[in-house]
């Protein structure tokens, strides 16, 4: 392990140490937006960090997108989300949605989705 790697360093918990493709690598990946990164981030360590108050920041990122939403081109980032969604053992039907969400910025609908606590808490929590 390359200890200078930021990827092998963590500050304040281990939360991203769970996954063997890393949220900061599927951002970046996607050259997606500090909005767009904030959702996946938030929504990707709910599971392992703060559970409902992690989901609550990335509902208030969608709020943060529904106002200030850029209108920009859309990537293609079907096969690195697929790649991340399947290295990490994550259910794909419920994440493939979210992330295809954050990728379009369809952030009211993306709100609309997270607000809905049966949906997400079976998938984040």
């Amino acid at each position: 392990m390359n200890t200078n790697d930021p990827l092998n360093k963590e500050i304040g918990g281990t939360h991203y140490q769970e996954y063997k493709m890393q949220p900061i690598e599927l951002i970046v990946a996607c050259k997606w937006d500090f909005i767009q990164g904030n959702i996946a981030k938030y929504l990707s360590r709910a599971k392992y960090k703060n559970g409902q108050e992690d989901i609550e920041k990335s509902i208030h990122y969608c709020e943060f997108g529904k106002t200030l939403q850029d209108e920009g081109k859309i990537i293609d980032n079907t096969a690195i989300i697929n790649t991340f969604i399947r290295i990490n053992g994550l259910n794909y039907e419920f994440w493939s949605r979210i992330f295809r969400l954050i990728n379009e910025k369809y952030y009211s609908v993306l709100y609309d989705e997270l607000v809905k606590k049966e949906a997400v808490g079976k998938y984040l929590l």
